[in-house]
């Protein structure tokens, strides 16, 4: 997507990533996502939407309103299993007016993984030294991986894991 101008386009992008890193910060650290932290990165997609012309707009308001319902297919399942809090939802929602589709399915998805495989690791790593330290204890726990459980996915975590993840490949 065309953002016009340079420098709205390096502006946007490091005003999206500093958002994303904070937000990824506080939903690890106490499981909440900053309102204004979300509204931010509305106005961000409507800056950039403000630089496009007429069939440009249009375009990209149809792709993201499919975002919107691939959003929507995942908050509502998500929401009347408690899996999703409002947070997250109206991240997806504004990540989905923000980011094309691929990004958004990719930075969703990748983030998830990468989120569990990281809580997976520190359980190892947790689990080897304190084998190390016992000497034959073949107990094998996962303490992150069920906090992550207990308390729920960080949403905003995985998305912008997900996020810098999808960008750098």
């Amino acid at each position: 997507m065309e953002l016009g101008l340079p420098s709205l386009a390096i502006i946007l992008t490091t005003c999206i990533s500093a958002t994303l890193a904070v937000i990824a910060w506080r939903d690890w650290s106490d499981r909440r996502i900053p309102n204004l932290a979300v509204l931010l990165l509305l106005i961000c997609a409507l800056a950039r939407w403000t630089q496009l012309s007429g069939l440009e707009l249009e375009r990209t308001l149809e792709m993201h309103g499919i975002n919107v319902l691939l959003a929507l297919m995942i908050i509502v399942p998500g929401a009347l299993k408690g899996i999703l809090g409002a947070g997250d939802s109206k991240l997806l929602l504004a990540l989905a007016l923000l980011w094309p589709t691929d990004l958004f399915l990719q930075a969703f998805s990748l983030g998830t993984l990468a989120l569990l495989a990281i809580c997976m690791l520190m359980d190892t790593l947790k689990n080897s030294k304190k084998q190390a330290m016992d000497g034959n204890s073949t107990t094998l726990a996962l303490p992150e991986v069920e906090t992550m459980i207990q308390r729920g996915l960080p949403l905003g975590t995985a998305v912008s894991l997900g996020a810098f993840l999808a960008t750098i490949t």
